[in-house]
């Protein structure tokens, strides 16, 4: 619970530092928050979390899916800015 919180307070201080670029970079932000949470999760590392992160999902370990969908959301923030360059 304290590490969504952590991440919560996180995605609010950038959203607020950043709210002038909010239109194009609010995937990329969302996605550096996902992967800081997520890669805190894997530092605390405890034993919930492990069993957790080893759950099939979709014929995939839940840790496979988190691991790739804060690079996900960057990369398709990255890809909407260079379809629709900003003016």
């Amino acid at each position: 619970m304290g590490l969504a919180a952590l991440a919560l307070v996180f995605l609010t201080m950038l959203l607020v530092l950043l709210r002038g670029s909010l239109s194009r970079s609010a995937l990329p932000i969302m996605g550096f928050v996902f992967v800081c949470t997520f890669v805190l999760m894997r530092a605390i590392g405890f034993h919930d979390a492990d069993q957790f992160l080893g759950l099939p999902v979709l014929g995939l370990r839940a840790n496979t899916i988190l691991e790739w969908i804060g690079p996900a959301l960057i990369s398709l923030g990255a890809i909407r800015l260079a379809r629709f360059p900003v003016r």
